[in-house]
């Protein structure tokens, strides 16, 4: 059951990928994103009124792992339509507006500052009370609750979690945007130089990046990882993000096969090696 969740993920970042891909204004991309992701909310939401998991652990994995890392997609691209209908027409005023933004988006709630360090430390003594639904008591503090707030679909600390990841992510596309002004590429940057797209998603490329990574085929290991991923980033022409962790973090959380890329990869090839005897 547990491939079937994580497969639900993949699927959404294919599909966010290939929306980001398009030759289209950011309004149109943040809008289809946000409309495909609520409707993948709104199909999560309809199974899960009559879904019984098999045991309490698999139900903690789903909301922990799962819808929460959904519902943050939904409130990221809330945001990102947001600035960008906002966005002030002076370009000189658009990274103090950037830099407000970082500032208001970095501040934890008192109220959220045991459970985000709960939930950095990896620790999960009272993830029965968090992510089961029977010990679900909601408290309404924003519009995202108040959307999804069934007791049914809902675990009482989901939202919390979910806002925390939105936060980071958020602060992430900021200062990538706010780099992108301040640090301009050279001139000779400007242009691609590959035609190469990566086609896969972005789980699998960083499952690639990191295998390479430790396998010390690349500068001998001696080369930071976030270098090595820029580098593949640019040549496959896809946007580079600074957290590449988080993918990487989500990869430690499978159960089985945790390198599913590279044993797809290895598998194909000696199917087409055995084919071409």
């Amino acid at each position: 059951m547990r491939q079937t969740h994580l497969k639900l993920l993949y699927e959404i970042e294919t599909e966010l990928h290939t929306i980001n891909q398009q030759s289209n204004p950011p309004i149109h991309k943040f809008t289809t994103a946000k409309n495909y992701l609520e409707q993948k909310a709104t199909e999560v939401n309809s199974w899960l009124r009559n879904h019984q998991f098999e045991c309490e652990k698999e139900e903690i994995h789903f909301f922990k792992n799962i819808k929460s890392q959904l519902l943050s997609k939904i409130m990221v691209s809330k945001f990102q339509l947001d600035i960008a209908l906002k966005l002030p027409h002076s370009k000189k005023a658009i990274p103090d507006y950037y830099q407000k933004l970082i500032l208001k988006h970095s501040q934890i709630p008192k109220s959220h500052n045991y459970f985000y360090k709960y939930f950095r430390s990896e620790s999960t003594h009272r993830d029965q009370e968090y992510f089961l639904r029977k010990n679900n008591i909601t408290n309404i503090h924003d519009q995202y609750q108040f959307l999804f707030c069934d007791e049914r679909i809902t675990t009482k600390m989901e939202f919390s979690l979910a806002e925390l990841l939105a936060k980071e992510q958020i602060i992430e596309y900021l200062e990538s945007e706010l780099d992108k002004i301040e640090n301009p590429p050279k001139e000779n940057n400007n242009i691609s130089t590959s035609d190469l797209q990566w086609t896969g998603t972005k789980f699998e490329l960083i499952e690639l990046i990191y295998a390479l990574h430790h396998q010390k085929v690349i500068n001998h290991g001696r080369v930071d990882l976030k270098e090595v991923a820029k580098q593949f980033y640019k040549t496959l022409n896809i946007d580079y993000e600074e957290n590449i962790y988080r993918y990487y973090s989500d990869i430690k959380l499978r159960k089985t096969n945790k390198t599913r890329f590279m044993q797809s990869l290895s598998d194909n090839l000696n199917q087409k090696l055995s084919q071409e005897e």
